[in-house]
């Protein structure tokens, strides 16, 4: 199966169809929804997105969140913005969060709201 079109379906099934949210959406799920085999399908992701499925999940909902704050005009909770992306709590949400961007979730809110 082509590389390309099976990283085009990660992003389809995970970021378009929002399964992303979804903690019961499994890697055994999108080999399925896919169509390929398992090492295949990891093998993509390492290839194109230099990542695991479940790090390329939080990765996505690190994204997520991040649209979340720069799209709000008023003030919001950073334990919501982490509800709101997919997340289960907001101490998962922090670490991640400052895993991929080096900074807190509300320090990185704060500078953008400025």
């Amino acid at each position: 199966m082509d590389k390309r079109y099976i990283e085009k379906e990660i992003k389809r099934i995970l970021w378009t169809q929002r399964l992303l949210m979804d903690d019961s959406y499994t890697e055994k799920q999108l080999v399925k929804d896919i169509g390929t085999t398992r090492t295949e399908l990891r093998r993509v992701l390492n290839d194109c997105f230099g990542t695991t499925y479940a790090c390329l999940r939080n990765k996505m909902k690190v994204k997520e969140a991040k649209r979340i704050m720069a799209k709000r005009s008023k003030k919001i909770n950073i334990e919501d913005v982490a509800l709101i992306a997919g997340f289960n709590n907001r101490q998962t949400f922090t670490n991640q969060f400052e895993i991929e961007e080096g900074i807190s979730p509300g320090l990185y809110y704060r500078r953008k709201r400025k």
